[in-house]
């Protein structure tokens, strides 16, 4: 049986977190507003936009770990860097839902990710794909 269009894009929607629901910074945030954020949410990863929504980036627990563990800076100085100093610019998205179930675990699989952020035709984030809302739903 062949899925419909309509029925599949249905189901993706089901997955997607929405604004507000997982942690999102402006590009003026600081890096203890990642953390602080990230606490709040109990989520692995921050999206960073501009003014407008526009994906710029993110930064995910491994990137803290990375960022902490190699920097030479004092926490404290560490914590008032900009996130744009340590933002990934190039997150591994998708645009508006328009790609398969089996193509999203994939890509979750392939790159070894936790989260896939979802953006609109401008690269507006509309919401985040969790891998875990996958395994909830499907498994």
């Amino acid at each position: 049986m062949v899925e419909s269009t309509s029925t599949h894009k249905k189901d993706l929607e089901s997955l997607l977190r929405k604004k507000g629901s997982f942690p999102q910074l402006s590009s003026e945030a600081l890096l203890r507003d990642v953390i602080d954020l990230k606490e709040k949410f109990n989520f692995g990863t921050v999206i960073i936009v501009d003014n407008s929504d526009h994906l710029l980036g993110i930064i995910t627990d491994g990137d803290l770990r990375r960022i902490i563990t190699k920097s030479q800076k004092h926490y404290s100085a560490l914590m008032m860097e900009s996130v744009k100093v340590f933002l990934n610019k190039k997150p591994i998205s998708i645009n508006n839902l328009d790609t398969s179930l089996d193509r999203i675990k994939k890509i979750f699989i392939k790159n070894k990710i936790l989260d896939i952020v979802v953006v609109d035709d401008d690269n507006k984030v509309l919401g985040i794909i969790h891998i875990h809302d996958i395994f909830e739903k499907y498994v």
